[in-house]
């Protein structure tokens, strides 16, 4: 990726909006709205077939006239709410949070990543393998228990002894998707996609952009549903590297 590199994002950097997201850019772009015909009186279709249709008058049935669809005034007070919804939101947001002026937020930078170089030193990014020899002996203890019983006819059991088998080995999958076992790119997401979507038939690149919100938005409820969010989140673009 080096051959593509054009520049260098050198601190203290601006945090840039996108330019589709601005007001007067966005009022200038045309949308195209949905055409609907209106038809104000309504017509019979003549059929002219060789053979009588229906009761044998050679028309079709009577169809309805088509109206335009308008919104309704409970439609109406549903954007209204939504709309008073975020701007309450926005405000209690900038009287709780921290501002976002550069000074504030350089210095939230500066206590995160001293926070950061002390959880190196300790060790806390370091894996512990000998933790990984205790779960493959859960997850084996499982998966034998789910081939014995399904073997001897015993299903419902066996059923339970599988899906506590598969949540218990996504948690693989999920430290996997934060490379957090490896920390090696390749190796990580081979292993993640082996358990997640071999084993366990969930997509380990649609969790990813999916847990990726939450740990964005990690104090809202609805973060762990990306196409959930409250629209002020669909405005700006988020990078997550990991």
């Amino acid at each position: 990726m080096s051959r593509f590199q054009i520049g260098v994002m050198k601190e203290p950097w601006v945090d840039m909006e996108p330019p589709i997201s601005t007001e007067p850019l966005r009022e200038s772009i045309p949308m195209e709205k949905e055409k609907v015909s209106e038809v104000t009186t309504e017509k019979v279709i003549e059929v002219t077939t060789e053979k009588d249709v229906g009761s044998g008058t050679g028309k079709a049935p009577q169809l309805p006239a088509l109206t335009p669809k308008s919104n309704t005034a409970s439609d109406q007070a549903t954007e209204e709410f939504i709309n008073l919804t975020e701007k309450e939101e926005v405000e209690r947001d900038l009287r709780n949070y921290p501002s976002l002026d550069q000074v504030t937020q350089r210095e939230i930078s500066r206590k995160f990543r001293a926070m950061q170089a002390k959880a190196k030193e300790q060790g806390l990014y370091v894996c512990d393998y000998t933790n990984y020899g205790l779960d493959i002996c859960r997850y084996a203890v499982l998966l034998g228990l789910f081939i014995f019983t399904f073997a001897n006819s015993y299903y419902m059991i066996s059923a339970v002894c599988l899906g506590f088998f598969w949540q218990q080995i996504m948690f693989v999958a999920h430290d996997a998707g934060h490379l957090g076992i490896t920390h090696d790119f390749l190796l990580d997401t081979v292993l993640g996609v082996l358990v997640a979507d071999l084993c366990c038939g969930l997509s380990l690149g649609w969790w990813k952009s999916s847990h990726n919100v939450h740990h964005l938005v990690p104090n809202h409820p609805v973060s762990l549903f990306s196409n959930t969010l409250p629209s002020q989140f669909h405005r700006g673009c988020f990078y997550v590297w990991y």
